[in-house]
């Protein structure tokens, strides 16, 4: 079937064809092997320890600040 991680992007792809994606860098092959396969762009930003939603959001903060919306899943 289809990877979650591609259904999500191609849902939010009306508001954002480059979405910003939080991850454990642990799993960054993994990522990049999904978005690779199914030609998904996606800017990764690392969490190395799971501190939570506020947390993931501030690591992605340089890359989302002029954004209107952030949505987490």
């Amino acid at each position: 079937g289809l990877p979650i991680l591609i259904r999500v992007c191609r849902a939010m792809r009306e508001w954002d064809s480059n979405p910003v994606i939080v991850i454990n860098p642990s799993f960054e092959m993994d990522f990049k092997q999904v978005l690779d396969t199914f030609n998904q762009r996606a800017e990764l930003v690392y969490q190395k320890d799971p501190l939570g939603m506020g947390d993931a959001v501030l690591r992605a903060d340089e890359l989302i600040a002029n954004d209107a919306d952030v949505y987490n899943f």
